[in-house]
C-alpha cells in the first residue's frame, strides 16, 4: 500500500524540473531570435525588390507605347518626373503600381522610398531602374537595380574623348 500512496502524491512536476525547462526554452529563444529576425528582414527586402521590379515593367510598357515614348526626351528621371513626361506614362505607371505601393515597402534596407528615390535611366532601348539602399544597411544589402546597366552608362557618358 505504500507504493499506492506515493503514486497518489506524485501528481506533476517539481519546481526544479519546471525551472530547468524554462531555462532551456530561454536559451533556445536567445539563440534563434536573431536568426529569425534577420530572415524576416531578408524576406521583406526580397518582397520589396520584387515589387520594385513592377516599376521596371511599367517603364518598359511606357517605352513600348510609341506616343508615350516620344515624350521621353531625357536620359535620367526620377519616377515622379518620368510620370510627368506624359499623361500616358502617368496612366501606365499608376495602373501598374497600386495606390499604396510605396507605403507597402517596409524593408529597413530601402528606408522610406518615395517616387523621388527611384531613378530611371534610359538610353535608346536600354532601361535601368535603381533604388539606393539606406546608408546604414549598405554592408548588408546591395542597391536595387532592374534592367540593363548599359542604360546608366549611356545616360551618364558625356561623349568626351570620342572622335
Amino acid at each position: 500500500m505504500n507504493k499506492k500512496e506515493n503514486k497518489k502524491n506524485n501528481k506533476g512536476f517539481s519546481l526544479v524540473e519546471l525551472i530547468v525547462v524554462i531555462a532551456i526554452m530561454a536559451v533556445l529563444i536567445g539563440v534563434l531570435a536573431p536568426t529569425i529576425l534577420k530572415n524576416i528582414e531578408k524576406a521583406r527586402y526580397s518582397k520589396d525588390v520584387q515589387a520594385l521590379d513592377g516599376i521596371y515593367t511599367a517603364v518598359q510598357s511606357v517605352m513600348a507605347d510609341e506616343a508615350a515614348s516620344q515624350s521621353v526626351t531625357l536620359k535620367e528621371y526620377t519616377l515622379k518626373t518620368f510620370k510627368e513626361t506624359s499623361n500616358k506614362a502617368a496612366k501606365i505607371v499608376n495602373e501598374t503600381l497600386a495606390d499604396e505601393f510605396f507605403d507597402a515597402l517596409v524593408s529597413k534596407a530601402f528606408g522610406s522610398i518615395k517616387e523621388e528615390n527611384v531613378i530611371i535611366y534610359i538610353s535608346g532601348s536600354d532601361i535601368l531602374v535603381e533604388v539606393p539602399v539606406a546608408t546604414d544597411y549598405k554592408d548588408d544589402y546591395d542597391d536595387f537595380s532592374s534592367g540593363n546597366k548599359a542604360a546608366k552608362e549611356g545616360s551618364t557618358s558625356t561623349g568626351e574623348g570620342q572622335d
